[in-house]
């Protein structure tokens, strides 16, 4: 895994554009983005996100020019993280955000 490039969106949780094609080449280069925010709920298990802890939410993006704006927007304000629920790689944590 190669961090592309780092950030912090508008409302201050931090955030980076990961490449993961080198290690999985299911992965296209620099469709990740992953933002660490607090959780709104809380998940069952030990390693899944709870109610107001930080947690690791991983965006999936058709591509790197896709992922690139929402970087942007979410930096800048334009866009939450809610406005990009689809992108979720794991759907269960659609409700933490």
């Amino acid at each position: 895994m190669e961090i592309l490039i780092k950030g912090v969106t508008h409302s201050g949780d931090r955030m980076q554009i990961e490449n993961w094609n080198s290690t999985y080449n299911s992965f296209n280069y620099g469709t990740t983005l992953v933002v660490y925010t607090k959780s709104k709920v809380s998940l069952e298990g030990s390693y899944s996100p709870k109610f107001g802890r930080t947690f690791r939410l991983h965006l999936e993006f058709k591509s790197k020019e896709d992922a690139s704006q929402a970087f942007e927007d979410l930096k800048s304000g334009k866009s939450e993280l809610t406005d990009y629920k689809q992108y979720v790689y794991e759907k269960k944590y659609k409700i933490c955000i």
